[in-house]
């Protein structure tokens, strides 16, 4: 069973609705397999809140000591991960890793198992899912999930519902009649199965009377016994069962000789779920609280997991229970990342807020809210903050409502309002500030510092930065330090690119990489660590990306993904790849930039910011390759005079309004967009922004609209394209590896004369390499008042549809490139010269900013 012929694991996705055969399908197919095929077999719960890393404690003696005990103790980290990887990919025999419902997964396993999908060519293993498919949500975590395995190394296999010659078959062997069968089950292969387990004295009229009237047919004590097992999805430990019911051991074997309940190791479970809930629907309400709170004195006797006894006191009617031991399932479950299940466990607290005193429900509140900013629900965070901080004041505690104040302000700053953000901040500053609590009101200040960069407000970044600087530095707090230089330091990068500001940056994130510092760290998320490292690559990939430092870019991105990678923090890569995309659109990678920026879109929960960058960047794409409908939604933006929307410190909004006005000829919407724009960047010194805006406004013929004092504020390649060098533009651009902007310039130049022709032939010629065909369109037309007969074409179709912008013969050469043949070798075989083989290896090499050693496929000598 395999879903590749490639060598190495694969994975195989098999879903269907309740009762069609999954399971069974994996149980026959474990009883084919040959010995030397090793089944490792775990199923999700469907609990309130399933315990972290459910599947795997099935596992648990399967493991091995050290990662058996991650497990146990919760640790969804590098341990769990590398662990698991390492169990599949160093062994001696291949295996199978069964992992069944998973559409009730937790997160933390979700994540173990987009990690493992991901690296699963690297194993010995197949990697086999199964869910029920008839209930999933559309944005169910699980379908992120799915859409992340590798596509040439999954298989998916959909059973579909038996045919009615299928039930026939099945019918006959049993030695039953079929009439009636299959429009009865709508050929669900379990309740088919069902009824043809009985004595066929008629039609089910659903399986729950199928299930119930097995069930009749065991002895009063083993009824009892499958009652009580039915509360409990995950099933029960025989010893459990018997501390209820007194020699329980022989009612439990007549139940699985009825073939009702089935032996999983030391657990007891239904056959199938369905069984399962049609015995507990039987029980009525009062016997099943009944029966939830026998099990659940006896699993706390048996000293069971905390999330199985939340469950039970839940459904037992138990809140002082719950009120006791869901916060603790809730912290176990945030620290194996599992946030969901976390602030599950909170809610679920809460909801019992009348046996919890003030504070206990002020506490509750708090980690209910920070879960939640795990989870980047917002709105669920900003209530539970706001009902804390009025508990708090409630409760005279002006040193907690100062730190919900300040929670408040970074939420609010995410929620997108910055000016109640700085409101709470303010707040937040002016009540610690009487209380005197000296780290507490540094991380206001740096908390403030850090909403006037989000204003687009340097000067006041550096002065409440400064302040917060101090603050730590007096106390000792190297980690404090690190988060107060990290915003100094952008604020000074912001406007140019300084090594003191890149040292800062870099002293930062070497601070929060510190594993004795990390338990102290406070840049936003004091809960983890990991995502203030996250952040700080992604300041340094910035800082990189608005000077066009592309080795520092690349280099930052590279390191930060492979560290969001290795824990299972997708947002916060998604954030880089965004950043890296960027870096690859100023460098003329397009088609590496748009596939990045995709996948980046399908990253499951994906934060609002993150869409709306991203969404960004893919219409900026669009606009410049002459996509139809790209440029019809800017048109429509221009024409609404929409105001540009939140600034990007690496991809102003402004500057992309400019560009899409000038390139749909729209010279007086150039000047309203890009004047006030220009205005403001001079206010923040951004001398990039600076620049691109006065060029864009020189360019639509508004060079009276600028400011005389301009050249000082400006970026170097912009200031010599205001000042009629265009030819220096080009090269200045040209030299940090930006071909459109090079191209820009080259055709901003207005002498009229054969040099300012070349000039324009040379820009046209990047365009078309780019397939930049606005700006190639632009360029075709401000050649012919020149006199210019022989202008180029533009790329064929082919070219333009060409992921990577390659006419069908780069293509070929790209194949004969790829296999190691030398560029007299291709010659040969295509029968052309080596000269014309060169020029296209050459243009190749262009367009994918590869080197030719870097093309060569795996296993060609290099």
């Amino acid at each position: 069973m395999r879903a590749t012929d490639n060598p190495g694991g694969s994975c195989v996705l098999i879903h269907g609705e309740a009762g069609a055969g999954k399971t069974a399908l994996m149980h026959a197919v474990r009883q084919r397999s040959g010995a030397d095929i090793e089944w490792l077999w775990g199923a999700c719960e469907p609990l309130l809140a399933a315990p972290a890393l459910g599947p795997l404690i099935d596992l648990l003696d399967r493991l091995g000591p050290t990662l058996s005990q991650a497990v146990r103790s919760g640790q969804a980290t590098p341990d769990v991960l590398s662990g698991m990887l390492a169990m599949l990919r160093d062994r001696a025999r291949p295996a199978v890793l069964m992992i069944d419902d998973v559409q009730w997964a937790d997160s933390a396993t979700i994540d173990l198992l987009r990690y493992l999908g991901r690296r699963i060519h690297q194993t010995r293993a197949l990697l086999v899912l199964c869910w029920r498919d008839d209930a999933l949500p559309a944005d169910h975590a699980l379908r992120g999930l799915l859409g992340s395995l590798p596509p040439q190394r999954t298989l998916r296999l959909q059973l579909a519902a038996l045919s009615a010659d299928a039930v026939a078959a099945l019918a006959q062997r049993a030695g039953h009649s079929a009439v009636g069968l299959h429009a009865a089950t709508s050929g669900n292969a379990f309740f088919v199965t069902e009824w043809l387990a009985g004595d066929g004295r008629g039609l089910p009229a659903s399986v729950r009377d199928a299930v119930l009237w097995r069930a009749t047919q065991l002895s009063p004590a083993a009824r009892d016994a499958l009652a009580l097992v039915s509360v409990a999805p995950a099933g029960l430990e025989a010893g459990v069962v018997d501390a209820v019911i007194d020699g329980a051991a022989l009612a439990l074997d007549e139940c699985v000789v009825a073939g009702l309940l089935q032996r999983d190791g030391a657990l007891l479970r239904f056959r199938h779920e369905l069984a399962r809930q049609s015995v507990l629907s039987a029980c009525g309400s009062a016997r099943s609280v009944a029966l939830h709170g026998a099990v659940f004195d006896a699993l706390s006797n048996a000293g069971a997991s905390t999330a199985r006894l939340v469950h039970h006191a839940e459904m037992a009617g138990l809140p002082r229970a719950v009120v006791q031991l869901a916060p603790l399932a809730a912290s176990e479950a945030a620290d194996a990342g599992a946030h969901r299940q976390a602030a599950a466990h909170y809610a679920l607290a809460l909801s019992h807020a009348e046996e919890t005193s003030a504070d206990q429900q002020a506490a509750l509140l708090v980690a209910h809210a920070d879960a939640s900013m795990a989870l980047h629900r917002l709105d669920d965070a900003r209530r539970s903050r706001q009902r804390a901080l009025a508990l708090h004041q409630h409760l005279h505690e002006p040193l907690a409502a100062g730190l919900d104040l300040r929670a408040l302000a970074r939420i609010e700053w995410f929620r997108g309002d910055i000016r109640q953000a700085k409101q709470h901040a303010a707040a937040a500053i002016e009540l610690l500030t009487q209380q005197a609590a000296a780290h507490e009101l540094a991380l206001a200040h740096a908390t403030m510092a850090h909403l006037h960069l989000a204003d687009e407000s340097p000067a006041g970044a550096l002065d409440w930065g400064r302040r917060a600087l101090a603050w730590f530095e007096a106390d000792g707090d190297e980690a404090g330090v690190g988060y107060a230089l990290s915003i100094v330091a952008v604020a000074e990068l912001i406007r140019d690119d300084q090594p003191r500001g890149r040292r800062w940056l870099e002293r930062s994130l070497a601070t929060a990489l510190q594993p004795a510092l990390q338990p102290a760290l406070q840049p936003a998320l004091q809960r983890e660590p990991a995502e203030t490292v996250s952040r700080l690559y992604a300041s340094v990939a910035t800082m990189a990306l608005v000077h066009r430092r592309f080795d520092r870019l690349h280099a930052a991105c590279v390191a930060g993904i492979a560290y969001c990678d290795a824990r299972g923090l997708d947002l916060y890569a998604a954030r880089l790849h965004i950043r890296r995309a960027a870096g690859w659109i100023e460098q003329g990678l397009w088609p590496d930039a748009r596939r990045a920026l995709q996948a980046v879109q399908g990253t499951p929960e994906l934060a609002q910011r993150e869409v709306e960058e991203s969404s960004h960047l893919l219409a900026l794409l669009g606009l410049r390759t002459g996509d139809p409908a790209a440029a019809e939604a800017w048109a429509a933006r221009l024409a609404k005079s929409v105001e540009p929307g939140r600034n990007v410190w690496y991809a102003p909004q402004a500057t992309a309004l400019a560009e899409a006005a000038w390139l749909l000829g729209d010279s007086p919407a150039v000047r309203r967009i890009a004047e006030p724009a220009l205005a403001a960047a001079r206010r923040t010194g951004e001398r990039w922004r600076i620049g691109q805006l006065a060029c864009w406004l020189q360019r639509a013929g508004h060079a009276a609209a600028l400011p005389a004092d301009l050249a000082a504020d400006v970026a170097p390649p912009c200031r010599l394209e205001l000042m009629g060098d265009f030819r220096g533009a080009a090269a200045a651009w040209g030299a940090l590896g930006c071909p459109y902007e090079q191209g820009l310039a080259l055709l901003s130049g207005n002498n009229g004369g054969i040099h300012d022709s070349d000039a324009k032939r040379e820009a046209l010629t990047l365009f078309d390499a780019l397939c930049a065909l606005p700006a190639a369109r632009l360029a075709r037309q401000a050649l012919r008042p020149l006199g210019i007969r022989d202008v180029p074409r533009g790329p064929y179709s082919a070219v333009r549809q060409d992921p990577q912008g390659l006419t069908p013969r780069e293509r070929t050469v790209l194949g004969l490139l790829q296999h190691g043949l030398s560029n007299r070798a291709i010659a040969l075989q295509l029968h052309r010269s080596e000269r014309t083989v060169e020029q296209h290896v050459a243009a190749i090499l262009a367009k994918l900013g590869q080197s030719r050693t870097e093309l060569l496929r795996p296993g060609v000598d290099k």
